[in-house]
């Protein structure tokens, strides 16, 4: 048996400033076999209902939702089994976890913390899936990104009309990969980075507010050597 220590850095902010807390708070988690290697991840997304973690252990993903104090308030350890690259999202009133499981992009959401969930339908086109990310806002949906064949795919589901929409191929060459999505509310837009080989990343947005969408050319991103995007922000004036 081994353990995943996971510890929460919180964050206070008040009007003038922004700290970190002085002392991380420690949450254990015990699982069996707990590999990196085989694409095994930790994810959170905090809301009104707590921190919303997911742990991908050897094909079985657990769901469980702790307070700021690292008390387990709700545990599924065993939830979905067969499952590949998981990704936690949403906003402050639904949680969103996007998977791969029977070779296709699967996506499941709750609206109760975690106790109950829904499925939407599976991805379009998204056979042969490697790696995924996902973004959402309530305003238009659920955006996922994933590679396929070495190209960065993107589909929209919009839950107005519960349908996959505006399918789209982000990068241009046959050799890219690690795709992150985020959605950024102030601008309307949705932004993807992947990476165009180990020392170099590009990204793209899509303005959402135009009808039909528009997206911008694929711009370089940075320049490092043996990096990898584990993750981005994007403010009104940087990424």
């Amino acid at each position: 048996m081994k353990f995943i220590n996971i510890f929460l850095i919180l964050i206070t902010i008040n009007i003038f400033s922004q700290n970190w807390s002085d002392t991380p708070v420690p949450i254990s988690i015990s699982v069996t076999g707990y590999d990196y290697s085989q694409g095994d991840r930790v994810e959170l997304h905090t809301n009104k209902w707590g921190n919303n973690l997911i742990v991908l252990n050897d094909g079985v993903l657990g769901f469980y939702r702790f307070s700021v104090t690292g008390n387990i308030e709700y545990s599924n350890p065993n939830w979905l089994t067969g499952v590949e690259y998981a990704n936690i999202t949403g906003d402050e009133n639904v949680i969103y976890v996007v998977f791969k499981k029977d070779n296709v992009i699967q996506a499941k959401y709750s609206t109760t913390g975690g106790t109950f969930w829904w499925s939407r339908p599976n991805v379009p086109g998204s056979e042969g899936t490697f790696l995924v990310d996902a973004a959402y806002s309530s305003a238009y949906g659920l955006f996922v990104v994933w590679g396929s064949a070495g190209y960065i795919k993107y589909y929209r589901y919009k839950e107005s009309i519960s349908a996959w929409i505006e399918p789209f191929t982000v990068s241009n060459n046959p050799s890219e990969f690690n795709p992150r999505v985020i959605y950024k509310n102030s601008q309307s837009r949705v932004y993807v980075t992947y990476q165009k080989s180990n020392i170099s990343g590009k990204y793209r947005y899509c303005d959402l507010s135009s009808n039909p969408v528009v997206w911008s050319q694929i711009k370089d991103g940075y320049n490092r050597d043996y990096s990898y995007s584990a993750g981005f922000a994007v403010d009104d004036y940087y990424i």
